[in-house]
């Protein structure tokens, strides 16, 4: 079996059987007929199973129809279909039109030729885009794209990483657990997991087009939201909460020795203040290192780690009066100041996770 389509759904009865009807098409058209198709329902009340499972039938279309009860969830009806699956590739798409099955056979040219682990269906990249979409919809999606690449390192290098279009090998599912994440249906975007637990070695985009929605409702709402950020803070076991608050004992520890040395000691600040920083710094170094990212600790010696936690404390510091200079004139020191304070901080975790704990070369080492 060269591809298995898994199809989630939940109340697509005006959209399922066009797009049965379209992957039949896209796939024999470009000579592909060793496939199948996996409709996971969620027991849908508008009677879609039984419309996929008639058309399935009519149309000659090779595959079947699973239906879950007391089981809900996008992404354990997903999962659902990777347990069921059998083809080498496996493309999970969405039922209700937007991702075409048009660009099916582009995903599986790609992975086939140039031998891919995963292949991405992108708005993001050359040749790809939204059609129909408003203004603010397309700012939240660049948004919530940019937080999963600030907060997962293994989406730094993917510009569409919130995509729900996609084509994976088989073997790349395998450490994702799809058996606890069916049961649980806890994670909103399944690609997201799948890079960061996967299997896999190479990674590549291929642009399409996202289409509107052209019949029924959208079922992006604020739980999916939520869900959305719970997920991605706990993929990233929460490194930049805990990164923050790191950050602010750091304060506290700067203005304490600030305090004793200048109006306890009497020190000159030209020397309390030095020390006062430094102690601070120290002190976030420490506990970043035995807290915030304590699973990698092992790579590297520990005062290895602590020099290149001052380059980043420095390069954030950097950033942080760059951009003071570049907009007091602008928008007047405060608030100048606020946004250059967390480009500062921004760029400070960034390096820290990158540079000095190399959070993203974890998964390739193995630990």
């Amino acid at each position: 079996m060269d591809i298995s389509i898994v199809i989630p759904t939940y109340n697509e009865a005006d959209n399922i059987e066009e797009l049965l009807i379209g992957i039949k098409n896209s796939l024999e058209n470009a000579g592909i007929v060793n496939y199948e198709v996996i409709v996971v329902d969620d027991s849908s009340s508008d009677g879609t199973a039984e419309i996929a499972r008639n058309a399935m039938e009519r149309f000659k279309i090779p595959g079947r129809i699973i239906v879950r009860s007391g089981h809900r969830g996008l992404t354990s009806a997903i999962m659902r279909g990777f347990t069921e699956s059998r083809g080498e590739y496996i493309v999970v798409m969405d039922a209700d039109l937007q991702h075409p099955p048009e660009t099916i056979p582009g995903l599986f040219e790609k992975a086939s030729n140039e031998d891919l682990d995963v292949v991405i269906a992108s708005r993001y990249i050359k040749g790809g885009g939204i059609e129909g979409a408003p203004i603010h919809r397309r700012f939240i999606s660049r948004v919530a794209a940019l937080i999963a690449r600030i907060l997962i390192p293994q989406a730094r290098g993917i510009r569409d990483p919130l995509s729900g279009f996609f084509l994976v090998r088989r073997s790349v599912i395998e450490g994702v657990g799809t058996e606890a994440v069916e049961k649980h249906g806890r994670s909103f975007k399944i690609l997201l997991e799948i890079l960061v637990k996967g299997k896999y070695r190479r990674v590549a985009e291929h642009p399409y087009m996202f289409k509107p929605r052209r019949r029924g409702k959208s079922k992006l709402g604020v739980r999916e939201s939520l869900e959305f950020v719970k997920q991605v803070m706990e993929l990233s076991e929460y490194r930049l909460p805990k990164f923050m608050a790191v950050g602010l004992s750091g304060v506290v520890v700067n203005m304490s020795v600030l305090y004793i040395l200048v109006s306890m000691l009497g020190v000159p600040v030209i020397i309390s203040s030095p020390v006062a920083i430094e102690l601070a710094t120290i002190n976030n170094f420490i506990l970043n290192d035995r807290w915030t990212f304590k699973r990698f600790r092992l790579l590297g010696r520990w005062y290895e780690r602590l020099l290149k936690y001052h380059v980043a404390v420095g390069l954030g510091n950097l950033v942080n009066y760059a951009v003071v200079l570049a907009l007091h004139g602008i928008v007047g020191v405060m608030i100048s100041n606020i946004v250059g304070i967390a480009l500062g901080f921004v760029t400070n975790y960034l390096v820290s996770s990158e540079f000095v704990w190399e959070v993203a070369r974890h998964k390739d080492r193995g630990y």
